[in-house]
C-alpha cells in the first residue's frame, strides 16, 4: 500500500489530538503499525485515514488517490471501500453472527439478500466460524466475537483494513488467536493499518512502525530499527516508552 499523510492536525476543544502529522509509506508495506501511549493520537489518525473523522488541517492520499473530506459522497465511498475493527466488538447483540455480517452488506454495500448471505457464510467459514453462524454474541467467547467482527470487516473485500487495538478486550489465549488471524490476513495479501500495545507482535509482523506521542510522530521506521534494545535506555520519548512496556 501507499499512504501519504501531509501535515494533518485535529483538535477537540482544548485538546490537540494531532499536531501536523506527516507520514509517507511506500508500496512494499503491507502492515503499518501505530504504537505509543494512550492518548497519543493513534486512534485519531486511524479514524481520519478511514474517513470516519475529518482533519482540521492537512490531507491524506491512499494508493495514489486523495481522500476528499469536503465531499460527503466521496467520503462515504471511501469508507465503504475499507474495513474497520475497533476496540469493542460492536456486534449487534440482538442479531446472530450471520446477521451481523449480512446486515451491513445489504444496507451499506447494497447487496441483495442471497448474495449477502453467500458472502457472509464464506467469511464465517474462512475464520472457522461456520458452526456458530446462528449464535448471538452473548453465546460466543470474546475471541469468537472478535473473529465475527473481523469476518464482518473482511466480507465486502476491503482495500484497507483498519484495526484499532483489536486485542484490548481479550485474555492472553484469545489475544494469540486474533493475532494469528491478522498474520493470516497479511499472508493472503490484505493491507492493514492497526494500533496495538502488543509490542512483540508489532516487532514480528509489521513492515513499518510509527511511534505517536502527544499528537506527534517522533519516530517511524522498520521494526528492527525502532525496537533496537540499544534505544531502551536512551532519554527519548520512544526509549522511555519501550523501557516501560518491555520491563515486565
Amino acid at each position: 500500500m501507499r499512504v501519504n499523510i501531509s501535515n494533518v492536525t485535529k483538535v477537540y476543544g482544548e485538546i490537540r489530538a494531532l499536531s501536523g502529522i506527516s507520514i509517507e509509506i511506500a508500496e512494499d508495506v503491507s502492515i503499518l503499525t501505530l504504537i505509543g501511549p494512550s492518548g497519543g493520537g493513534k486512534s485519531t489518525i486511524l479514524r481520519i485515514l478511514g474517513g470516519l473523522e475529518v482533519p482540521d488541517e492537512g490531507g491524506i492520499s491512499i494508493n495514489g488517490r486523495d481522500v476528499c473530506f469536503e465531499s460527503k459522497e466521496d467520503l462515504l465511498k471511501h469508507r465503504r471501500s475499507n474495513g474497520f475493527l475497533f476496540q469493542s466488538f460492536n456486534l449487534f447483540p440482538h442479531k446472530s453472527a450471520l446477521e451481523n455480517i449480512t446486515l451491513p452488506l445489504q444496507t451499506v454495500h447494497g447487496l441483495g439478500r442471497a448474495e449477502a448471505i453467500d458472502k457472509a457464510e464464506k467469511s464465517l467459514k474462512r475464520f472457522g466460524l461456520e458452526s456458530h453462524s446462528e449464535k448471538f454474541p452473548f453465546e460466543l467467547s470474546g475471541g469468537q466475537q472478535q473473529r465475527v467482527a473481523i469476518a464482518r470487516a473482511i466480507a465486502p473485500g476491503p482495500g484497507l483494513l483498519f484495526l484499532d487495538e483489536p486485542t484490548s478486550a481479550l485474555d492472553p489465549e484469545m489475544t494469540g488467536e486474533v493475532l494469528d488471524l491478522i498474520v493470516e490476513l497479511k499472508n493472503t495479501g490484505q493491507d492493514i493499518i492497526l494500533t496495538t500495545h502488543e509490542m512483540g507482535f508489532a516487532r514480528q509482523v509489521a513492515d513499518r512502525v510509527a511511534f505517536l506521542d502527544r499528537g506527534e510522530i517522533s519516530s517511524i521506521g522498520n521494526p528492527d530499527e525502532l525496537f533496537d534494545e540499544k534505544l531502551y535506555g536512551i532519554d527519548t520519548r520512544l526509549g522511555k516508552f519501550l523501557s516501560r512496556v518491555t520491563r515486565y
